[in-house]
């Protein structure tokens, strides 16, 4: 007998030892063989499904009885589970429905851990160790699950073998998921039902697991030349077993990552019924623990019969039943389950249903084996079962659902076969929303008081069209947990606390319901708190990242965004910037600013951290205007954060090393005045601006008077023109010589704010100067209140916070029928892709002429800069209502701060303020009466700035400069002798060639030590349009003739910065300079 034994916990198929027989124990059969448990895995899907799916019928509430059971499984629970009895209680409920469902003489042993896995996407894992050469075996030269080849041989194989628990199941927990351990399938949102995970980890340590694996793009299936038991029942899309694939091959690789993999057992095919062959998970990268070995989570969504071997779960989700294609598959394989038994097994699809107020005629699909008999029977007046109300086996039934005159929601049962179907009814009254489902509190406990705790968050109530008004209450059921207002009308902000109560455990859970009454699409909203306290006064520091700007960026001038993300077990209270102190300066460092917490930023950093309190917020962002660095903001500058929580710990977080050269920039600069970062307004506001330019050949003008165009932007979208060009004192002490239109940098543009939403925007100056050159001036945020929104506010003595109301857009019909952000998205994924292609611009250029994005599988992507404004053409006509949303791991959510989108005219503008920084994706949908019609899917990258991913490039490979703008000295050329300049220029955001045609070098003479520049030396255009390989390999083709070189020469001794400036074919003018500093001695 050969036997495969647990050697790592990585995969399904974890790293595999041949396991020699003890010394005089005889083997069952020859050539016994034994290989190491695989270890299968289920992840996180952290969006709401509410959807639930009942165990089978059974199932009994008074527990199991002798003729109910089909095998015996026990359970050795660890410490983690023995201190949490609610735990053991849902883990024992997934163990009563197996023991109904697989049939076995031999009992099945469990070893159950309950741990924290340090990582908050992985819910589980489990599998057992297989073997080969027993008594019975149906399949020969083939590994199968040892509970599996116990049932088939009638006894422990396990004790032939030195490991006594050889034979057992290893499952494994993470105890710092948010689960709900309640049995009866009604998950809240913002938590994982317990008894789901456990009954699908369950079912692989039974066996529901095979060996395909892929590795260095080499595909491999089996271990010691033997495949699993499952493995020889799956197929591709041909009908090509997997089995003759050649082993560790390139072509097995593809085969395991095709998207096309089945199961072609006849039990499973005929659970499948009209669905065809069982569809496996294999996705286009080989996710290990994932893949191969769970079924295809878009065939069996959330809610579906056999959903429960999809290799992730959502919250809000429950499914109590293997399924019928799991136990097909399971029969397949040799395990004699509760159909094949005599047991009668009943499933319905769907297990919730919502019907309009019009009422509607809708058909239940009822699964059961031949044979059974069922009933059907109607718990509420309004609902009738028409045409047969009994019968056996699988049938269609079809409910006739009454139409609703009352303004209020209602709800309904229906007994089918013994399960039960929830009928929800939509009324007349006017759709209601609620902004969050889901809070997380921390604090510090001395027994008496809490000395330190997360401060109150808020929920928004929203009031949709509609007729009528709708009533609502709110009510804590702990004393620990606090709500107000207790009741109100209309839309409204619920302020939600903790406080300090005798007994609180390390972690409780308590909800806050919202009762409605007049609400046309719901009776009741749950809020699920979670309050994580820590006894005594001793709590973690806090912890983050400093993101951007990137270490070693060169060449930065005028504004760029400082940003990361920071989070506390109770709450970030400041984020201060600093920098290192300059020669001339005390040593140490020297106090910039305060960041902005900003909500929504970092919706990566909620998917990683959903635990944590305030998560939502987790971005910081500071702009810093380089021009008030010292030295008027040229050499090299280092940058550090300090994050400071509520109990008083500070956490340094070291930034970068980043290289200014304003000096030599062309390009226009500025700052907004009022409002101020983060101001709350409302009413005719003055917008208090100024922008320069310095004075350097050729001449040019960042002001209006002087020519140039200035646009105040709010949300991306153009507002007016600034005037009343003046001077002002403070500008001119500041920046006293080599700068253009001093007398002419302040203007003003008057605001009515009431012409803008309530809530939170974005506020800039586009300018673009007289030389083309043009930059986003003084980006920040400010909050619109002229009706008393309420706000998340920040105490004195901290960061700034912005936040906004979160309200998702969409037509009544829709929001009537649509039960919440979970099924949004579902009606949303189903959708149509519109394939027509996205056209737009990016930059503060308003005329820049638009340019198609490509798009691949379906998504538009559009790379961008932090501080961008980027504006897209959708096409959306008349004869749909076109909404728009952000895809983020709490599902569908509303558009981001500081975007908009112009349903009429289809245009979407977005200038994201500081703090946004990485990937956002966007979708964009079509209404037609009250359906998603068709949607487009967008993807847009924010990159750093200066990293190379946007816009026109400048890049200097020769001279090599010794330690640019560090050393005063740079690289180092002897008189006379010519300096070869070259390296490589090009504008990415070109379709059709490199994107520029010509190239310009000046040589900047750098006097007083260094900090300033004298009057530029004009060295010549460059030769361009050389050939680099190297650059199309990383950019595309098009950008291969984009190398540069000119020769410098006769430039008497001294120490310069040459200047190498890029005419954009894009933009219609030169783009910003690369510098490197060479010394002539």
């Amino acid at each position: 007998m050969r036997v495969l034994r647990l050697a790592a916990p990585s995969a399904c198929v974890a790293a595999l030892v041949l396991v020699s027989w003890p010394h005089g124990v005889a083997p069952i059969a020859a050539a016994a063989r034994r290989v190491t448990t695989p270890i299968c895995r289920i992840y996180l899907d952290p969006h709401d499904k509410f959807t639930s799916v009942g165990a089978p019928v059974t199932r009994s509430r008074f527990g199991l009885t002798t003729s109910m059971i089909l095998s015996t499984i026990t359970v050795n629970y660890d410490a983690g589970f023995n201190a949490n009895p609610q735990a053991k209680t849902a883990f024992q409920a997934a163990v009563d429905i197996w023991q109904q469902q697989v049939q076995s003489s031999v009992p099945i042993v469990i070893d159950a851990s309950f741990t924290n896995f340090g990582r908050s996407d992985l819910l589980g894992q489990a599998g057992s160790s297989l073997v080969d050469g027993f008594a019975n075996q149906p399949r020969v030269s083939t590994f199968y699950p040892f509970p599996l080849a116990n049932s088939l041989s009638g006894q422990d194989l396990g004790g032939h073998f030195p490991d006594p628990a050889a034979s057992h199941i290893d499952a494994q927990f993470n105890s710092a998921a948010s689960w709900y351990f309640g049995t009866d399938g009604a998950t809240p949102g913002g938590s994982v039902d317990f008894e789901s995970v456990v009954l699908h980890e369950l079912g692989h340590g039974l066996g529901f697991f095979g060996s395909g694996s892929v590795s260095g793009g080499v595909g491999t299936i089996g271990s010691q030349g033997l495949p699993f038991i499952y493995d020889a029942f799956v197929q591709d899309n041909a009908g090509t077993s997997i089995l003759n694939y050649p082993n560790s091959s390139t072509q097995l690789a593809s085969a395991l990552q095709s998207n096309a993999l089945f199961w072609f057992g006849s039990n499973g095919v005929a659970a499948a019924g009209a669905g065809g062959r069982p569809k496996l998970y294999a996705p286009a990268t080989f996710d290990p623990g994932s893949s191969y070995s769970h079924l295809d989570d878009a065939t069996y969504p959330a809610g579906t019969i056999n959903s429960l071997m999809t290799h992730a779960i959502g919250m809000a989700e429950s499914i109590h039943t293997p399924g019928p294609i799991m136990l097909g598959m399971f029969r397949d394989m040799g395990w004699t389950t509760a159909a094949g038994a005599g047991a009668c097994i009943y499933t319905l699809s769907p297990s919730t249903l919502t019907v309009p107020a019009a009422g509607a005629a809708s058909s239940i699909q009822l699964t059961a084996p031949a044979g059974c008999a069922w009933t059907a029977t109607s718990g509420a007046s309004f609902i009738t079962v028409s045409g047969a109300t009994s019968g056996s086996g699988t049938a269609n039934i079809t409910l006739n659902v009454q139409a609703n005159a009352s303004a209020s929601f209602r709800s309904g049962t229906v007994t089918i076969g013994g399960q039960t179907l929830t009928v929800n009814q939509n009324g007349t009254g006017p759709a209601f929303a609620i902004d969050r489902t889901s809070l997380v509190f921390g604090a510090t406990n001395n027994f008496v008081t809490l000395p330190s705790k997360t401060s109150a968050q808020t929920v928004r109530l929203t009031q949709g069209a509609g007729t009528g008004t709708v009533t609502w209450t709110a009510a804590s059921n702990r004393p620990w947990l606090t709500v107000t207002p207790a009741n109100g009308t209309g839309s409204g902000v619920l302020t939600i606390d903790v406080q300090f109560v005798q007994g609180l455990a390390s972690t409780q859970t308590g909800t806050v319901t919202v009762g409605l009454t007049g609400a046309g699409n719901a009776n009741t909203f749950t809020i699920t708190v979670t309050l994580n306290v820590v006894n005594g006064t001793v709590s973690a520091a806090p912890f983050g990242s400093f993101d951007s700007p990137l270490n070693g960026t060169a060449g930065v001038t005028g504004s760029i965004a400082v940003t990361g993300w920071a989070l506390d077990d109770v709450e970030v209270s400041r984020v201060r910037i600093f920098r290192d102190a300059v020669a001339g300066e005390p040593a140490g460092f020297v106090f910039v600013g305060d960041a902005t917490l900003v909500d929504g930023a970092r919706s990566d950093v909620v998917a990683t951290y959903p635990a944590f309190p305030r998560n939502t917020r987790a971005g910081w962002g500071y702009l810093l205007l380089t021009n008030f660095l010292p030295n008027a903001g040229n050499g090299a500058f280092r940058f550090t954060a300090f994050v400071d929580d509520v109990e008083g710990h500070t956490t340094m977080l070291t930034g970068p090393t980043i290289s200014c050269s304003n000096a030599s920039s062309i390009a226009p600069f500025g700052a907004i005045d009022t409002p101020a970062q983060g101001a709350m307004v409302s009413g005719t506001i003055n917008n208090f601006g100024w922008t320069l330019i310095r004075n350097l050949a050729p001449a040019a003008r960042a002001d209006v008077p002087g020519g140039a165009t200035v646009n105040v932007v709010i949300d991306g979208a153009v507002r007016g023109t600034p005037s009343g060009w003046t001077s002002r004192s403070d500008i001119a002490s500041l920046f006293p010589t080599g700068y253009a239109n001093t007398a002419s940098s302040v203007a003003v543009l008057p605001i009515d704010t009431t012409t803008l939403s309530n809530g939170v925007h974005t506020i800039a100056w586009g300018v673009v100067a007289t030389n083309g050159q043009a930059a986003g001036v003084g980006s920040r945020f400010f909050t619109v209140s002229n009706s008393g929104v309420v706000l998340d506010a920040a105490p004195a003595g901290t960061s700034p916070v912005v936040s906004t109301p979160r309200i998702l857009e969409l037509p009544r019909a829709a929001a009537l029928r649509i039960g919440g952000a979970a099924s949004l998205e579902d009606e949303v994924a189903a959708a149509a892709v519109d394939m027509r292609p996205v056209t737009g611009r990016r930059g503060f250029v308003l005329d820049a002429p638009y340019r198609t994005y490509r798009m691949l599988g379906g998504v538009t992507t559009v790379q961008s800069e932090e501080l961008d404004r980027i504006e897209l053409q959708l096409g959306c006509t008349a004869a749909s209502s076109c909404a728009g949303y952000l895809r983020t791991p709490g599902g569908i959510s509303p558009l981001p701060i500081g975007s908009h989108l112009d349903a009429a005219s289809g245009v979407f503008t977005w200038q994201p303020g500081v703090g946004f920084l990485g990937g956002y994706d966007f979708t964009f949908v079509r209404w037609r009466g009250g359906r998603a019609a068709s949607r487009q899917d967008v993807r847009i990258v924010l990159n750093p700035k200066r990293t190379g991913r946007v816009g026109p490039q400048i890049v200097i490979d020769l001279p090599s400069p010794a330690d640019v703008g560090r050393q005063p000295g740079g690289a180092v050329v002897r008189p006379g002798a010519p300096i070869l300049v070259a390296g490589w220029a090009a504008d990415l955001d070109s379709d059709i060639d490199s994107g520029v045609d010509t190239v310009h070098v000046w040589a900047y003479p750098v006097v007083d030590s260094g900090t300033r520049h004298g009057d530029p030396i004009w060295i010549g255009v460059a030769a361009y349009g050389g050939s680099r390989p190297d650059v199309a390999a990383v950019y595309g083709e098009r950008f291969k003739k984009s190398s540069y070189g000119i020769y410098v020469n006769g430039l008497p001794p001294g120490t310069y910065d040459l200047a190498v400036f890029a005419y954009s074919t894009v933009t219609g003018g030169f783009a910003p300079a690369s510098t490197v500093r060479v010394t002539i001695q």
